[in-house]
């Protein structure tokens, strides 16, 4: 027997050419299968987040610097008086 004969079964038994089963089948397959993976929307995606969490950084950087500096300069000016005051009286 043949290669070309060997399926021959399928046709008896189901009535239809085994190409017509195999392409119908692939297309069962193809047609529930996930969409691909794209990779480089993917990537493109992340350095995307990425940026935008530095530039949020940046930002609230740029908010909490001037902040912090007013309020160490303003604990370390109060704890100069408060020093200022606990030292006795020079005669």
């Amino acid at each position: 027997m043949g290669d070309a004969t060997q399926l021959g079964w399928v046709k008896v038994a189901l009535g239809i050419p085994p190409f017509l089963l195999c392409v119908y089948l692939t297309w069962i397959f193809l047609a529930k299968a996930p969409p691909p993976i794209d990779v480089i929307a993917e990537m493109e995606a992340e350095e995307k987040a990425e940026r935008e969490r530095k530039s949020q950084a940046d930002k609230a950087d740029k908010v909490v610097d001037p902040l912090l500096s007013e309020w160490t300069d303003q604990i370390v000016s109060e704890a100069r008086t408060e020093s200022a005051d606990r030292q006795p009286p020079r005669h």
